[in-house]
């Protein structure tokens, strides 16, 4: 299973290749003149742990598609939540690409943008596109659609939203998924709150348990699971998606201090990331598009293991 972490700035963007069918979930697209590269004032080796630091140059979540992937369609896309960093670029992603399936949590869709891409959404959701099946998978959910168990094939599991527990607002009611391949799983956090990750501590302990956290909402310290939930899930990598955020809204110190430097990096310094996961809660494939932190990447893996094994 491979993973791409894509740099959209402060939006996200992950696709998930199961092989033969690929996952799409989240996308962000900005303009051209919002895509540009910025320069902190930081030197490159010491900005990983700064919220303004190095930006790398924002992706095009359409043109990587069709660079890795050509005219495949998405097998499924999955949009966490009706936020527009999280659907910009839909409509376009439809009419160029398309996509069979289309998952989201509707409990706060009054939210979604009034745009192109937030009425496309609105009509495969009623039912108005043919062509798209949408579906609206919760904890618990029949796992016909997405495999679970005994089922062969892709292994998606919600873990929230659930009914047992309501959300007051469209990030607290984001999806929180976990992808299994073999005894590896990659929990992707949308933009969840702390309040979902400490509800999942208490009830469901075992699910925080990773290899690969995607980090919810953008690095920012309304993402941060928490120190006890992040000792729980124990990942040997966080990888963060995000642009320039101001300092005091950062939690990349907090990550940092809680399972170390070399396990965890984010868009804004290395680019597009990729992940090639095995099936024995490893990573097979570490690598960036900035060349220059791409060679860091294999020591970087190294020192991690050896940390995630001190934390165990």
């Amino acid at each position: 299973m491979i993973l791409h972490v894509l740099h959209v700035k402060n939006g996200h963007c992950t696709i998930v290749d199961h092989g033969s069918r690929k996952t799409l979930i989240d996308i962000h697209k900005l303009a051209e003149s919002e895509m540009a590269e910025e320069q902190g004032g930081l030197f490159e080796k010491v900005v990983k742990s700064s919220p303004g630091g190095y930006v790398h140059k924002a992706s095009d979540p359409v043109a990587y598609w069709e660079k890795f992937f050509g005219t495949t369609l998405a097998f499924r896309t999955i949009i966490t939540h009706p936020d527009k960093d999280h659907i910009k670029g839909f409509n376009e992603l439809c009419d160029t690409i398309g996509t069979v399936n289309l998952w989201m949590p509707t409990r706060h869709i009054d939210t979604i943008p009034d745009s192109d891409d937030g009425n496309r959404i609105r009509a495969i959701v009623d039912g108005k596109e043919e062509g798209v099946t949408f579906i609206e998978p919760k904890r618990g959910s029949d796992n016909r659609y997405f495999g679970t168990g005994d089922s062969d094939w892709d292994q998606i599991e919600i873990l929230h939203p659930a009914n047992s527990h309501q959300s007051e607002s469209s990030n607290q009611g984001s999806y929180l998924i976990k992808i299994h391949y073999g005894v590896s799983s990659v929990i992707i956090g949308g933009d969840a709150e702390q309040e979902t990750f400490k509800w999942l501590l208490d009830k469901y302990p075992d699910d925080l348990k990773c290899t690969v956290f995607v980090a919810s909402h953008h690095g920012r310290q309304s993402g941060w699971p928490g120190k006890d939930v992040m000792e729980q899930m124990n990942p040997l990598m966080v990888l963060i998606p995000k642009g320039k955020i101001e300092s005091k809204d950062s939690a990349l110190g907090n990550y940092q201090r809680v399972i170390g430097a070399e396990r965890y990096l984010t868009t804004s310094y290395a680019g597009n990331i990729r992940v090639t996961l095995n099936k024995q809660d490893d990573i097979n494939l570490f690598e960036c598009e900035r060349s220059t932190v791409n060679k860091e990447l294999n020591e970087m893996l190294k020192k991690a293991r050896k940390l995630r094994i001190q934390n165990v």
